[in-house]
């Protein structure tokens, strides 16, 4: 059954809600041609967004509020330092944020967010992950032509990668970065951090399709690549290859008329 208009309006205005103050994050993503924020969001200006969380405390840092929300215009990276003493944000809560314009090796962020207000929470599933493939990200998050970057730190899913380079995480002792590669022929980093779960996520042994943040990781200008992802929890890596995932080749050990045994070194299901 159908709500009436005025109540979807209502309910749409709540789980978006926002303030008079508040501005577009999309508006956040506009740079100089070397990828620097430009004008008039620059590095330290003050801004206050609304958006709803697509990765909650704890999983990219385990002192630090370092998480991501997003409205229907973008996405951005809240930042505070030692910020899990003061603030905490669940997966889908829908926040308004006031803080200051920040670049982190590339990374638009907003430093020293505080919370202005909780509006509603349980939003997650409004939120679709952007599908895109590792030369999109590679080459056109940032735009030569508009020097934006509408996707930075959005939730993406790319389909049907494999590890080409690297060595997959085999617990989260410390942070690790594998290069992954899809049909497009491109390659991009896959980079997991060690105060999250994707670092407890078992190899998948062949192709698997990925969920995470659209992030970027460039130590020196121009900022206009460096562009990787991020996933959040094990449960963003999901392997195409049914059964168990070997990480050697099956040999045979004994064969008869009825069965079969094997015997391979096996990743952890």
């Amino acid at each position: 059954r159908r709500a009436p208009l005025t109540l979807l309006l209502v309910l749409c205005f709540a789980t978006w809600a926002s303030t008079s103050f508040a501005v577009p994050i999309g508006d956040l993503h506009v740079n100089s041609s070397s990828g620097v924020c430009a004008p008039p969001y620059v590095v330290g200006t003050t801004v206050t967004v609304t958006g709803i969380v697509t990765t909650p405390d704890s999983v990219f840092s385990d002192t630090n509020n370092e998480l991501q929300i997003q409205d229907p215009t973008g996405a951005v990276t809240l930042f505070r330092s030692a910020g899990l003493a003061l603030y905490h944000y669940n997966l889908g809560d829908s926040v308004t944020v006031t803080g200051q314009i920040a670049q982190f090796n590339g990374l638009t962020e907003i430093s020293n967010a505080s919370i202005v207000t909780l509006h509603s929470t349980g939003n997650y599933g409004l939120i679709v992950p952007l599908l895109r493939t590792c030369k999109q990200v590679r080459d056109s998050t940032f735009d030569l032509t508009t020097f934006r970057e509408d996707n930075e730190s959005r939730l993406i899913t790319i389909n049907n990668v494999t590890v080409n380079g690297g060595t997959w995480p085999a617990s989260c002792s410390a942070n690790t970065t594998v290069t992954i590669t899809d049909a497009s022929g491109a390659t991009i980093n896959l980079f997991f951090d060690k105060d999250g779960t994707a670092c407890a996520a078992s190899n998948p042994g062949g192709p698997f399709n990925v969920t995470g943040i659209l992030s970027q990781f460039k130590s020196a200008a121009p900022f206009v690549t460096g562009y990787e992802m991020r996933p959040r929890f094990a449960t963003d890596i999901v392997p195409l290859t049914p059964g168990p995932n070997f990480i050697g080749v099956p040999t045979a050990v004994n064969v008869d008329s009825v069965s079969a045994a094997s015997a391979a070194l096996r990743a952890c299901e």
